[in-house]
């Protein structure tokens, strides 16, 4: 277990950048990187608040209807999905064709040690995405119930051990979905589409809307979300018994299915290392070349299919910041074919509220806000340009036109999913057309001054170093700031919105117009300044 933790240890610290850190000599960019790195702790940190606040909403309204026992099923369904999501992009990156593959394959250790520690560094990331769900829903649980003291460690065991099972089977998927694909045409596209298609195919049959509908709004509710929290995640049963009724029998079986899971993917993956590499980073020749007219364009639009294709070319990346608006998309597709059933729960909800239709217009505008918000591309596009940056800080073009193709792209898939939130939720709920304006104006506004802003944040925080993907688009320093200002820009004037309803309209309104003037003065100054920073990384 030496070579595995010495493996672990120096995956962790490249992924980090903390050997950097330790290592520079230049005092004010070791303290510059630190910085970031302390930052980002500290985002990771400002998110249970938030979460813990949505788990203690849904656990008062569970506590009121007497379904408190079922929330351990609840956020241990919610953590595993999450989960399982995130693990299918481990396969390509992570567990199998990671960049530093020949350097890690010339080492004196064997190849269950190497799948070993490469699982363990998967584990770590979709352990931390689990806690962040489970510790702020396992505290609200404990305010509600108040159980006794055996409580607290069989719910860190079982925290600890609920991630396993989940990422060996969202890795088997990712890593099967890879080899399927690899020697097809547009083999990324066809795992990117795979990936989605998994994804929704999950939430599809696990968050049936059906079951809910068939036994009214209340009616049988106890009963559908057991059968709901079983039908996501089998374990349930097991993990309520041993978190809800303390018993540690259960306890012991599901560590112990957990340890064999984590067993047998070493095993699997250690036997089958250099096959499965091999598989994902060989490719065919297809056809033959053959010239063709060539197509001249300006400087900012050849940067712009540039960084378009960039951008698709990464699974990981794509995955990452465009499942968001695929999700709003299907939702407003969910919404028009059964709008009428949820108008309905919603009038009831609003007439239980005292609230009227103009309080859930404003809704939907921070709504669409933050889905455009968390889909931005900008937060790591220039840190995606690793050793590659050379590239374009000697092209022959202002760099306004780099950074702004970079926002082009972000623009390009949130500025759609805009509207069409904002004219498919009009047209589903009968909205007025200043209604409509509204919500539209407010994912516009918010989708421009995210991409502005991602850009800002990753030019004074970026890493060119990395050796996978996926410490940049989802473990960097930038990423981690961006969505945290960006949730801060969504939560701080929505919280005035609706406790001020009176002035509801002029906080809504001042969002927009503050979002566009952000939007303004960060595109002013790549205009004045575009070319420093980019020659300056």
């Amino acid at each position: 277990m030496k070579n595995v933790w010495l493996l672990l240890r120096v995956q962790l610290s490249a992924l980090l950048g903390l050997n950097k850190i330790l290592h520079l000599k230049d005092k004010k960019e070791r303290r510059s990187k630190l910085t970031a790195k302390i930052a980002l702790f500290f985002c990771m940190l400002l998110l249970i608040p938030a979460l813990g606040l949505y788990a203690y909403v849904m656990g008062e309204g569970m506590n009121a209807m007497g379904q408190i026992a079922l929330f351990p099923a609840v956020m241990l369904a919610a953590g595993c999905m999450m989960t399982l999501i995130s693990s299918v992009s481990l396969a390509n990156g992570t567990l199998f064709a990671f960049r530093d593959y020949d350097l890690i394959m010339s080492l004196p250790v064997r190849n269950w040690e190497i799948a070993l520690s490469r699982i363990l560094l998967g584990y770590i990331w979709s352990a931390g995405l689990d806690l962040l769900i489970m510790i702020p829903c396992g505290a609200v649980y404990a305010w509600f119930v108040r159980p006794q003291w055996a409580f607290y460690p069989i719910f860190v065991l079982t925290m600890l051990a609920a991630p396993v099972l989940p990422m060996m089977i969202g890795a088997l998927a990712g890593t099967i979905l890879a080899r399927l694909t690899a020697n097809m045409r547009g083999s990324k596209y066809l795992q990117m589409l795979g990936s989605m298609a998994l994804a929704l195919g999950i939430m599809a049959v696990s968050w049936s809307m059906d079951s809910l509908m068939d036994s009214g709004l209340f009616g049988g509710f106890g009963v559908m979300l057991s059968n709901l929290m079983n039908r996501i995640y089998p374990l349930t049963g097991m993990y309520v018994s041993a978190v809800r009724d303390l018993n540690w029998l259960s306890t012991l079986v599901f560590i112990l299915i957990s340890a064999a899971a984590l067993a047998v993917m070493t095993w699997f993956c250690g036997r089958f290392l250099r096959q499965i590499n091999t598989a994902l980073t060989t490719s065919r020749a297809r056809g033959k070349f053959s010239m063709k007219k060539l197509r001249a364009s300006s400087a900012l639009a050849a940067l712009y299919k540039k960084e378009l294709r960039r951008y698709v070319s990464s699974p990981i990346w794509l995955m990452n910041t465009a499942f968001g608006l695929v999700l709003a998309l299907v939702g407003v597709g969910v919404l028009a074919f059964k709008g009428r059933a949820m108008i309905d729960i919603a009038l009831i909800a609003l007439e239980i509220s005292g609230l009227d239709f103009g309080m859930v217009v404003f809704a939907l505008g921070y709504i669409g806000a933050f889905i455009v918000n968390t889909s931005c591309t900008t937060a790591c596009s220039i840190s995606m340009e690793g050793k590659h940056l050379w590239l374009i800080q000697s092209l022959p073009v202002s760099g306004f036109d780099v950074l702004l193709s970079k926002m082009l792209v972000s623009l390009t898939l949130t500025i759609p999913t805009s509207l069409v939130i904002g004219v498919g939720a009009g047209l589903t709920l009968r909205m007025s057309g200043m209604e409509m304006t509204a919500v539209t104006a407010m994912a516009l506004s918010y989708s421009v001054m995210s991409a502005a802003l991602g850009l800002i944040v990753n030019l004074k925080s970026h890493s060119f170093d990395w050796t996978t993907e996926a410490a940049v688009v989802k473990q960097s320093a930038a990423v981690g700031i961006t969505m945290l200002i960006n949730m801060l820009l969504v939560i701080g004037p929505a919280i005035p919105t609706f406790m001020f309803s009176e002035y509801a309209a002029s906080f809504y309104w001042g969002a927009v117009a503050l979002m566009a003037v952000i939007s303004a003065a960060l595109i002013a100054l790549f205009y004045v300044k575009g070319d420093k920073m980019i020659h300056s990384l």
